[in-house]
């Protein structure tokens, strides 16, 4: 029996250190190891806190360095002081340790030179919160547009009533802020809500489309929220679930690029209570998935290219119109040109480009001697000569 319990320790602790080594080989694929050197003016002879600004420099230059690894230097350049700022006042959160390796000083300046470990994760999840990668892609809209149903109420949708929110929206729109999405206020958005109709439950993709571009928004998030209650139970309480389900819906094309659901539940001694407290539970699990579609939409369209769809007016025939396609090839950025119609005197092209719609547009005027006569995130228009 002693001999068994042994082997039976053996077998666990084997097992134990085998789940903290992988523990340890994930945290390790999150960090980078850095040297950095930073510099501090030594005031009043105090070498001390000359030290401590010099240490705190070069773990800012730490974390700026693994910043250069993670978005591209154009981008950098134009987000360089709202980045630094958050460097500024976050470092501490980046920094996972650092040993000072060399340190030196003269009458004027201490320097010091560290081996640092910065948190890759932490510095991805924060360069998302300041928008990066959003003004990568010029800063899309968002609308959102949650049919919710609460027990003992009407189905709700500030879209179809005005600028009340429901639970929902206003959790999931507080979560888009903190990430530094902008949203469609609806506030704002009320004084248009006459311009399209108004909509009893859960809006389809084609509706989200006329309301989105009716709001001057890229992006709207669709979806219903409903709670179920079951009888109180033997202590007096309601047990409400809240389910939730939604698409993202790309205004310009219409497609789905993204969906996401969740679950929340909740006792209460009031139905109604239990009912908001699970809708909430149930945003609150939601939210991160949303903005998780979004940003990875960014990355493929800041990484692989965007796809843009160019409606071209006076294509009168196809000799006139293979110039303009064979131009619209030599563009900087642009990986392919598709055809998907022709006739009439107009065609329609599919194009992927590593660039911004109006950069794409600047580009088409340069050097295809077209005129763009419109432009929106993901469409532009254009007339040959």
């Amino acid at each position: 029996m002693k001999r068994l319990s042994c082997v039976a320790l053996i077998i666990m602790a084997v097992f134990l250190m085998s789940v903290m080594l992988r523990g340890v080989s994930a945290q390790e694929g999150q960090q980078q190891y850095v040297d950095s050197t930073g510099m501090a003016a030594i005031i009043n002879n105090d070498m001390p806190a000359a030290r401590d600004r010099a240490i705190e420099d070069a773990r800012r230059k730490a974390v700026e360095q693994v910043v250069g690894t993670m978005v591209d230097s154009e981008t950098l350049v134009q987000n360089f002081q709202l980045v630094n700022d958050r460097i500024y006042s976050q470092t501490t959160g980046f920094i996972c340790g650092d040993k000072v390796t060399n340190e030196s000083h003269d009458s004027n300046t201490y320097t010091v030179t560290i081996h640092a470990c910065v948190k890759e994760g932490n510095l991805e999840n924060d360069l998302l919160a300041i928008g990066i990668c959003l003004r990568r892609i010029g800063n899309p809209r968002t609308m959102l547009m949650i049919a919710e149903q609460n027990m003992g109420e009407d189905i709700h949708g500030w879209w179809q009533q005005g600028s009340n929110l429901g639970i929902v929206e206003q959790k999931i729109m507080e979560a888009f802020n903190d990430k530094g999405f902008q949203l469609i206020d609806p506030m704002v958005a009320q004084g248009k809500i006459r311009a399209v109709r108004a909509v009893g439950g859960e809006p389809d993709p084609s509706y989200a489309v006329q309301v989105g571009k009716a709001f001057d928004a890229e992006y709207v998030v669709i979806g219903k929220a409903l709670v179920t209650c079951k009888a109180k139970d033997q202590y007096g309480f309601f047990n409400c679930y809240a389910n939730i389900t939604t698409r993202i819906v790309k205004v310009d094309n219409g497609r789905i690029f993204g969906t996401g659901s969740a679950a929340g539940k909740q006792a209460h001694i009031e139905a109604n209570e239990s009912g908001v407290r699970a809708l909430q539970k149930a945003a609150d699990e939601l939210s991160p998935k949303l903005i998780k579609a979004v940003t990875t939409r960014c990355e493929k369209e800041t990484g692989g290219g965007n796809e843009y769809k160019i409606i071209i007016s006076n294509a009168t025939s196809l000799a006139k119109l293979r110039p303009f396609i064979e131009a619209l090839n030599t563009v900087r950025g642009v990986s392919s040109v598709t055809r998907r119609g022709f006739g009439n005197g107009q065609a329609e092209l599919e194009v992927m480009c590593k660039c911004r719609a109006e950069d794409l547009a600047d580009e088409i005027e340069d050097k295809t001697g077209a005129t763009v006569t419109g432009q929106s995130a993901n469409t532009l228009n254009v007339r040959l000569k």
